[in-house]
């Protein structure tokens, strides 16, 4: 993936998702997803779970964040099938 403009996707969310404190890759991987797919400033959108949040829990209440609907369903899908 090229940084396009500086975007530094990775590195943006990495940080937040060492930020948020997150352990499950699947959290790490959707920050990744909305940085490249709403750039790379969508990140800091994402709040840290509120206390008894589950991080399947907390996946699937950002997916709402992604303006794409095939995002926002993928993630979705994604908690039903790892999370349930």
């Amino acid at each position: 993936m090229q940084n396009v403009a500086g975007q530094l996707y990775f590195d943006k969310a990495y940080q937040k998702n060492i930020d948020l404190k997150l352990k499950d890759p699947l959290c790490a991987a959707m920050l990744f997803d909305a940085a490249v797919n709403m750039g790379a400033g969508s990140v800091n959108r994402f709040k840290a779970p509120v206390a008894g949040q589950t991080e399947g829990d907390w996946i699937s209440e950002n997916a709402n964040l992604f303006t794409r609907p095939e995002r926002k369903a993928g993630w979705k899908k994604i908690v039903a099938e790892n999370f349930a």
